[in-house]
């Protein structure tokens, strides 16, 4: 078993989350109402973890009770197959248009806004057209908090220390990317606390993380942004660009 789909599915089946972790109750709660087997599991990352060359970490994704999402009535290769191709046009679990498939085949009316932000970033820092940014390929998005919920609700305290000391550095072990875009206040923190570093909205550090060189950016969350405006500044890309070509 190689190690990415290992870790995939360590994290899916994470105990905390099969065994109702106290610390991490605050973002279980969303799903204590439904049968254990039809909740909807942990995210581990979207996309291609050992080779992206870009890789978006923010807080914790935001569940929809009626998406088309793995629970742990799934079989191992399609847990497996859904977050390593979940932007791959040819299963169809998100539409070319980045909105989401829905359990009764449709997809939602609008694209998932925090996915447009990523391809338009992405498409900076490796020099692309946006239409060129291949999601399943070029990126790999993960979050701090590996559970969902609404609106960033049940991030505790003990919850974001409880899941980023458990599945951070392991992850990111895996993660080739030289670049990795810190998305919003829950994820610099957790950053800076961890590596030791001092990222602030808009800037920008060098330094070995898990065993790799790396270039992490610290950006406000799109949701906090006005409606198109640019968060990663061409000076910082300008940076990247130079690293890059070390």
């Amino acid at each position: 078993m190689d190690e990415s789909r290992k870790l995939i599915l360590k994290i899916a089946r994470c105990q905390n989350f099969l065994q109702e972790n106290p610390e991490c109750l605050p973002i279980l709660e969303h799903q204590r109402n439904k049968d254990l087997k039809e909740r909807q599991i942990p995210e581990p990352w979207n996309g291609d973890i050992v080779n992206a060359k870009v890789l978006f970490v923010s807080s914790n994704p935001s569940i929809d009770e009626d998406e088309f999402f793995p629970t742990l009535s799934w079989k191992d290769d399609d847990i497996v197959n859904f977050f390593t191709n979940r932007f791959s046009p040819e299963f169809g679990f998100v539409s070319e248009d980045l909105r989401v498939k829905l359990k009764n085949g449709k997809y939602v009316n609008r694209p998932v806004k925090f996915w447009v932000f990523v391809r338009k970033e992405a498409a900076k820092l490796l020099n692309k057209d946006q239409q060129e940014i291949d999601l399943r390929k070029d990126v790999c998005i993960m979050e701090i908090v590996r559970c969902k919920s609404k609106g960033q609700k049940g991030l505790r305290a003990s919850v974001i220390k409880t899941c980023s000391e458990k599945w951070l550095e392991e992850t990111l072990k895996l993660a080739g990317a030289s670049v990795i875009v810190v998305v919003g206040k829950v994820a610099t923190n957790v950053f800076n606390n961890m590596f030791n570093l001092n990222l602030s909205f808009g800037g920008y550090e060098i330094k070995n993380i898990c065993g790799k060189k790396r270039f992490l950016i610290s950006v406000i969350h799109p949701s906090a942004m006005k409606k198109g405006a640019g968060l990663i500044s061409n000076e910082v890309v300008d940076k990247f660009r130079e690293f890059s070509s070390e």
